[in-house]
């Protein structure tokens, strides 16, 4: 049978949204990170709980974070818990199938396999529905680049690859539009159904993420819009009821109460005070805390996601273009923009030790839309810029991916002052090319090299492509703004010689969580690199001693390394001394030995 036309032009069309999710999940399952944060610990610690030991207190493993909420004489998990119970059955199915694996929340492969199951995969989805819902207004080369650049050139990138809530939650606000808008771009108004399953969606994103309400909002005014406010709210407010039911149900067995949170009963003196500020930590804005979450070289959102920019002309010409694109335009300009307000008056603009305002991850799904018109109505000139901006943000964000996303605040440009100097120490994180023993730097190059390939291509098979010339120049274009952005942002000046200790936690970081794999060797040098980097940083002192004495059965390598770290502890008045000076004893050669 003869195909037609449109039976090419649909072929066509799911080759391309199957490249697009194959590089979108390939990307974000790429790294594997040693290193567990206290953000993904406390949901991972909860995880175990329900799985393990059918509970929701995480007492057996609080002490691995500092994120957890004390009740009682009891600890919880102090986040949303939506990640944590969707996260439950991956890992109840991972239990059952890899019966050898040592349970427990730090171990990174398990880890890594619940961030694919649960994050990477949906959030590829999230980016294949978004290409297609995008493509219908915009084009098939606006909405490639418009959603490969916002997937793969802003944070959303970073965090669709770590145990963190924000993109999950975002890919569930996606999902809660495409269920409204497809029927809309198709001339017919959202059915019940459609409406019920976007509240449900969006219910569930905010108890992932509780900020996720503020975006969801504006895909809830879409669904509004598209089917009538009167007709739709009551189906909006009856999909969401039984995510705030299940919520509120969590709540009162974890906190006591459906609407005290884990936020209200942090365990540290520190977040429980800065929490008790406003409503849960958010006060009015700061103009201080905006300008440095959007333009500061420290984390700012546009120094490492330049591209973004491109979504202000987008805005203005998607307004003008039609009611579809008019409201698509003014989701994303509202979502984003009270994201944005919300964020300048938390505690903790930049959410902590990150690679940038993290909070906004959850909304910027949504600036894909003004990103597409924008191409749509851009020169070739423009495309050029436009292109070269997306490639800068690509690389800044696979940089920032590929070492240790989570930068101490004392940096004042992650990239230039913290990640760069641990990859040239030999700092990576683990990737899929280790199965294949390719060195760290090959690893990353080839992940850079398989992604800009596939947007090339992707760009290439869509309607009216830009000359082959366009793409070349503005990936050249792109790698030189990220040379260009950070050089100057390392030139902003940073902590010299006291970075140092943070470089000492990094290494010891990675050398615990290769002991725990079993990665003795890889523990070893990288112990090492933290005692050299920090001479007064006693605890890799005390790990590596141990493992020579009780583990290696090697004392004799203990000896200096004890001797040394007795001196640093006396000098600097450590309260591990006596622990140094037993093992010291422990390594003791007996009486009689010359050695």
């Amino acid at each position: 049978m003869e195909q037609t036309p449109q039976d090419h032009d649909a072929l066509r069309r799911r080759k391309n949204e199957a490249l697009l999710f194959a590089l979108a999940l390939l990307a974000f399952a790429w790294f594997q990170h040693p290193a567990l944060h206290d953000n993904a610990l406390t949901r991972l610690d909860l995880t175990y709980s329900i799985v393990l030991r059918q509970s929701l207190r995480i007492d057996p493993y609080h002490d691995n974070t500092m994120d957890k909420a004390l009740r009682h004489g009891h600890y919880y998990c102090d986040k949303a818990p939506g990640l944590s119970f969707a996260a439950a059955p991956a890992l109840l199915l991972i239990r059952t199938v890899f019966r050898t694996l040592d349970f427990y929340p730090e171990n990174p492969l398990i880890a890594w396999m619940l961030i694919v199951i649960t994050v990477a995969i949906p959030c590829a989805l999230a980016c294949m529905l978004l290409f297609r819902l995008l493509r219908r207004e915009a084009g098939g080369a606006a909405a490639a680049c418009a959603v490969v650049f916002t997937a793969l050139g802003t944070l959303f990138f970073i965090y669709s690859g770590l145990f963190y809530s924000h993109a999950p939650a975002a890919a569930l606000l996606v999902f809660a539009l495409y269920l409204v808008a497809t029927p809309w771009q198709q001339g017919a108004a959202p059915s019940s159904r459609a409406l019920l399953g976007c509240g449900l969606l969006i219910g569930c994103a905010t108890a992932t993420e509780y900020t996720a309400a503020i975006p969801g909002l504006a895909v809830a005014g879409i669904a509004m819009h598209a089917a009538g406010a009167r007709r739709a709210l009551p189906w909006l407010v009856l999909g969401g009821l039984a995510p705030a039911l299940g919520l509120a149900a969590y709540n009162n067995a974890a906190f006591g109460s459906p609407f005290s949170i884990g936020y209200f009963h942090e365990a540290d003196p520190y977040f429980s005070k800065e929490m008790a500020r406003g409503i849960g930590g958010v006060s009015w804005p700061r103009p201080q805390a905006l300008a440095a979450i959007l333009a500061s070289p420290t984390r700012g959102l546009l120094w490492t996601a330049p591209v973004l920019l491109f979504a202000i002309p987008g805005c203005v010409w998607g307004v003008k273009q039609g009611h579809r694109a008019r409201a698509l335009c003014m989701a994303g300009a509202f979502g984003f923009g009270a994201m944005l307000i919300v964020n300048a008056g938390y505690y903790e603009p930049f959410g902590g030790h990150t690679p940038g305002p993290r909070l906004l991850v959850c909304a910027l799904p949504l600036l894909a839309a003004p990103l597409a018109f924008a191409w749509q109505r851009l020169s070739a000139l423009g495309k050029i810029a436009f292109l070269g901006f997306g490639f800068a943000s690509f690389f800044s964000n696979l940089a920032l991916a590929a070492g240790e996303p989570h930068a101490p605040l004392v940096f004042t440009n992650p990239l230039a002052q913290f990640i760069w100097p641990l990859m040239k120490q030999g700092y990576f994180s683990g990737s899929l090319a280790d199965m294949f023993n390719l060195p760290p730097m090959i690893s990353l190059a080839l992940i850079a090299i398989l992604i800009s390939f596939g947007l090339g291509l992707l760009i290439r098979k869509s309607a009216q492509p830009p000359p082959i010339i366009s793409l070349l120049c503005g990936a050249a274009a792109g790698m030189a703004l990220f040379a260009l952005l950070t050089a100057a942002g390392g030139i902003s000046g940073g902590p010299g010689d006291q970075a140092r200790p943070e470089y000492a936690r990094a290494w010891a970081r990675r050398g615990y969580q290769a002991y725990h794999a079993g990665l003795y060797r890889d523990m070893e040098r990288s112990l090492l690199r933290a005692v050299d980097n920090d001479p007064y940083y006693m605890q890799p002192y005390v790990s590596l001693g141990a493992f020579y004495i009780y583990k290696a059965g090697r004392p004799d390598l203990a000896r200096p390394l004890l001797q040394n770290a007795e001196t640093a502890a006396r000098t600097s008045g450590d309260p591990l001394l006596p622990v140094i000076v037993d093992l010291k004893k422990a390594a003791a050669p007996p009486k009689g030995d010359d050695t």
